[in-house]
């Protein structure tokens, strides 16, 4: 393929999540870049899919009032990462004269003959979009707790550095710490579970802002912040100067000469035209994903012994219920104190929650003796839609986040030679859960069906369940953070090689 124009710039970041757009706005948004002109080229491998670069889909008002017609969109924008194959298996046999290849020769959507099924992650999906799972994502910020869920400080980075630049990032993600205030099912199920649990029920920290009757989800454009201008013809303010190149993929960085020299270019291919270009930079920022990070590193030959190793997620419990009739009634009379509410909608709906009333949400934060975190809300994710016929103000999503161990075994290799749907070394999951996750996960369920019967029962087809490995999208430990270049990590504490 014939080479389009080059380009040259300061920084080059790879990938448009939250990430990569905190590093774009920490570089740009100073006096410093605006005197010097800094250049920033900001590189996607997916699609920009609304006006704003990176907004969360999910402030279409349609989306709003209708959430469980979000499910799809979710689903639509996720690729699952590595498919067994046959691990879906067909309801009845295939006609007999269809073609049906021999072996286990797929290779197509991801479909993985080299995957064992037993050490997959079969729900581990990546999103390829300008502003990356953000379009789409639950806007949930808690912090970590220390000592339960964040890094030892022996690793490089103390607590008191964790908490001093927590403000910084819920600035810039617009964190609201109670945006249901006025939430007639929150007022309810908060006195409810906090009774119960104490200081362990908090409030949900969320990525948002009020809107009138509706929310405006925090997505990757809000971390971009003052960057864009909507009336601009790119969509970023001119005083800054930054280019987002959307359906570019960047295949590998290349070193000046040698595997101590510093990065010296890109190797980027434009899908749409498939043509490729170098694109040097005096830095790069490499802020795909857990999964798609060592992909590109180790495409690039930079394969320190830790990449892909570590691999850890956060193993779900789930399940969904229908209120109870005592939370109802007191849903009612709480909206039966207004005289608005009770007069506007109640000859007619059944229900008595408002149709404005904005949803729930509520964390129970972990301890030492309960190490995991615990969503209950009504949104909207890959799994758990609600039948049609099921009005949503009933329902309620409980999800219990647990841990894994730090194991060198667990990792994400792309030593085959197969690509993945887009081009890249296809991602191979070996994975199992220890001994200590297993009961960890079994100790998550007891407690989730414990919080469920206090609150109603189960939504036929929503009972309690382990979802499968990769479910949380919450992946870590593959290019893990040290001190030392002990063989046990990628980077060093300031994110480095």
């Amino acid at each position: 393929m014939p080479e389009s124009q080059d380009k040259e710039c300061d920084v080059l970041i790879v990938g448009s999540g939250p990430i990569g757009c905190g590093f774009a706005r920490t570089l740009l948004d100073n006096d410093y870049a605006r005197n010097n002109n800094l250049r920033v080229i900001m590189i996607d491998i997916g699609q920009q899919l609304s006006a704003a670069p990176g907004e969360n889909l999910k402030n279409s008002f349609y989306y709003q009032r209708n959430v469980n017609n979000f499910t799809p969109i979710v689903q639509g924008t996720m690729q699952t990462i590595s498919i067994a194959p046959n691990s879906d298996s067909l309801p009845y046999p295939a006609d007999p004269s269809s073609f049906q290849p021999s072996g286990l020769n797929y290779c197509i959507n991801n479909i993985n003959p080299e995957q064992a099924p037993e050490k997959n992650m079969p729900a581990a999906a990546t999103t390829y979009a300008i502003g990356g799972m953000a379009t789409h994502w639950t806007c949930c910020i808690p912090r970590t707790v220390a000592g339960v869920q964040r890094p030892h400080p022996d690793l490089g980075i103390s607590d008191a550095e964790w908490e001093s630049l927590y403000p910084e990032a819920e600035r810039l993600f617009a964190k609201s710490d109670d945006l249901f205030a006025t939430s007639l099912r929150q007022q309810v199920l908060f006195d409810k579970l906090r009774a119960t649990y104490n200081d362990r029920c908090v409030r949900m920290p969320l990525a948002g802002q009020p809107n009138g009757e509706l929310i405006t989800w925090s997505g990757s454009d809000t971390v971009l912040g003052p960057l864009l201008d909507k009336n601009a013809p790119n969509g970023i303010d001119r005083m800054y100067n930054l280019k987002i190149l959307e359906q570019h993929r960047c295949t590998k960085l290349v070193r000046e000469s040698n595997n101590n020299s510093p990065i010296s270019y890109a190797v980027v291919r434009d899908l749409q035209k498939k043509t490729d270009m170098k694109i040097k930079a005096k830095f790069f920022v490499v802020a795909c994903n857990p999964i798609l990070t060592p992909q590109l590193l180790y495409n690039s030959d930079i394969r320190p012994q830790a990449l892909g190793r570590y691999l850890m997620d956060q193993p779900m419990t789930f399940c969904q219920i229908l209120l109870s009739t005592e939370i109802v009634s007191k849903i009612k009379a709480l909206r039966d104190e207004n005289e608005e509410e009770k007069g506007s909608n109640a000859q007619i709906d059944p229900v008595p929650i408002p149709v404005k009333d904005f949803p729930p949400a509520i964390l129970l934060i972990g301890t030492q003796e309960k190490p995991w975190h615990v969503q209950i809300h009504k949104d909207t994710f890959s799994y758990g839609m609600v039948p049609q016929s099921i009005d949503p103000r009933l329902v309620l999503d409980l999800r219990w986040f647990g841990q894994m161990e730090a194991r060198e075994s667990n990792q994400v290799r792309f030593d085959s030679p197969r690509r993945d749907l887009m081009g890249m070394p296809q991602p191979i999951f070996e994975t199992v859960l220890s001994k200590v996750d297993a009961d960890m996960q079994h100790d998550m369920m007891k407690e989730m069906t414990e919080v469920a019967m206090q609150l109603g029962g189960f939504l036929p087809g929503a009972e309690p369940r382990c979802m499968p490995l990769g479910t949380s999208l919450h992946f870590q430990g593959t290019t893990r953070y040290g001190r030392e270049d002990d063989g046990t990590c990628v980077v060093n504490p300031d994110s480095q090689e």
